[in-house]
């Protein structure tokens, strides 16, 4: 391997943690000059603005371990030499053919991080949206393809699952804890015990009344909304037992005291789902 970038470069790259850092540009940090900006510079010609690379404002990282100037990523908030714009950083995947780089792939994020997925000898890598997705690149039949892996810091197949029936959209959800500035429903996953052999997936989703769904294998097997509870019905018989739903619907009124009154839930086996008695 070339001395371009330090030892590092295979897994974290030349420059800084590659977070936007705005209006920072040639200000701060130590100019590049190696390899990876010859190549690019050579790609952008005459017309080049005088913004320098530094290891501030760029990050690179190859992704070709047996060869580091095969192929490889840089990304810089300077592009050709001028400001970039302000979805992030300017990213870009240099690939070499015929002993000449083409730009094989080019997006703008940050976050960036270098997988460890390879397929015909070529890494795959990540990174954050400003539109908070964060985006999985990777190599398949001689080009880069781009996958989707999360929003607002949630499985972003997750996030599509529960969306369609709330009549939302994914970027709608967010994860629990985490921030955003557009979603506004949180979403809360952990393991529901169905039966002995059978753990599915609970998601609560802090809509009004709180929706409640059972996911088997990422499918939806039962949705509710604005319950009380619900819980296995006693005896649990089968894989799928039936469920006992308790809500403001149902309540018995005695004397002297109220109480729920449970509605059963039985999985239907041609349809898949759980449905009322």
């Amino acid at each position: 391997m070339r001395n371009y970038c330090i030892a590092i470069i295979v897994l974290f790259g030349c420059g800084t943690h590659p977070s936007v850092k705005e209006n920072s540009y040639a200000t701060k940090g130590k100019t590049l000059n190696n390899y990876y900006t010859d190549v690019v510079k050579r790609i952008c010609g005459s017309d080049i603005g005088n913004l320098a690379y530094t290891d501030s404002n760029t990050t690179c990282f190859t992704l070709t371990e047996a060869d580091s100037e095969q192929c490889f990523v840089f990304a810089s908030e300077i592009d050709c030499g001028y400001a970039g714009g302000n979805c992030g950083r300017q990213i870009s995947v240099y690939q070499k053919e015929r002993n000449a780089h083409y730009v094989a792939y080019r997006s703008c994020g940050f976050n960036l991080i270098a997988g460890m997925q390879q397929q015909g000898g070529i890494r795959s890598f990540r990174y954050d949206t400003k539109e908070a997705y964060q985006i999985l690149v990777k190599y398949m039949n001689g080009r880069f393809v781009e996958d989707t892996i999360y929003v607002n810091g949630l499985d972003y197949d997750l996030a599509k699952t529960i969306a369609k029936p709330l009549h939302l959209q994914a970027y709608d959800m967010m994860a629990e804890g985490a921030k955003s500035n557009s979603a506004s429903y949180q979403v809360w996953k952990e393991p529901f015990r169905l039966s002995a052999n059978k753990t599915l997936d609970l998601v609560t989703v802090n809509t009004p009344g709180t929706d409640y769904f059972l996911l088997d294998n990422g499918k939806i097997v039962f949705h509710i909304n604005d319950v009380y509870s619900f819980e296995v019905a006693s005896p649990a018989q089968g894989d799928y037992p039936a469920l006992k739903v308790y809500d403001y619907g149902h309540v018995r009124q005695t004397v002297d005291t109220s109480y729920f009154e449970g509605s059963v839930y039985r999985y239907n086996l041609g349809y898949g789902v759980y449905m009322p008695e």
